[in-house]
């Protein structure tokens, strides 16, 4: 699978402390975004 470079980007994933959410907050961060953690847990939000 193609790697995408998002260096310099950012992402605003919601529902990003559990899951499908998650996963995708984690996949565009290692594709180099800065990446916005939003969910409903503050704590869970905080480890991710």
């Amino acid at each position: 699978m193609t790697q995408i470079d998002l260096s310099g980007k950012t992402a605003f994933v919601t529902g990003s402390t559990r899951g499908i959410g998650l996963a995708i907050a984690r996949s565009l961060y290692g594709a180099g975004a800065k990446v916005a953690v939003v969910g409903r847990d503050l704590e869970r939000a905080r480890t991710v």
